[in-house]
């Protein structure tokens, strides 16, 4: 894990706080998933709910400023790449030696890539703007807006 990581993890900490206190689970389930430890992992380390382990993870990545959270992501991005890379041989299969590719591998990679896309915001909806137009501006402004029309006779 990159130093930078550890030490701007440890910028969600707004104010001094105990381990006990909210604050203080909220710092350490950051600090442990930096480190690689699962949601699941750090409910049970830190005595909480799986529900609660995984709000304190999303608030922590609320309270990061931007440079922290692009070394997070960029943490998350290598751990996904190693596993895409440790099923890539199993989802594919070796025709050469009559071994069919293995379809819960090729679903594990399908995830994979979708949390990838996820976390590079490849998904991200479209902008929709919701406007007004009179009807004396309606025919300029639909002439500005490009259609695509279907050939009909095709």
């Amino acid at each position: 894990m990159p130093e930078s990581t550890s030490d701007s993890i440890a910028a969600v900490r707004k104010i001094k706080a105990g381990p006990n206190t909210k604050l203080g689970k909220l710092i350490a389930a950051a600090q442990l998933r930096a480190e690689g430890y699962s949601p699941v992992e750090i409910s049970e380390k830190l005595s909480v709910s799986l529900p609660v382990a995984k709000a304190y993870l999303r608030e922590a990545v609320r309270n990061m400023n931007s440079p922290e959270l692009e070394d997070w992501r960029q943490l998350e991005l290598m751990r996904l790449e190693k596993l895409h890379q440790s099923l890539w041989e199993k989802a594919i299969g070796d025709p050469d030696n009559d071994v069919p590719p293995d379809l819960r591998h090729v679903d594990r990679i399908l995830r994979i890539a979708e949390r990838r896309s996820n976390l590079l915001g490849l998904d991200k909806p479209t902008e929709v703007v919701k406007a007004t137009v009179s009807k004396e501006d309606g025919p300029r402004v639909l002439e500005m807006i490009p259609i695509k029309t279907a050939n009909l006779a095709d």
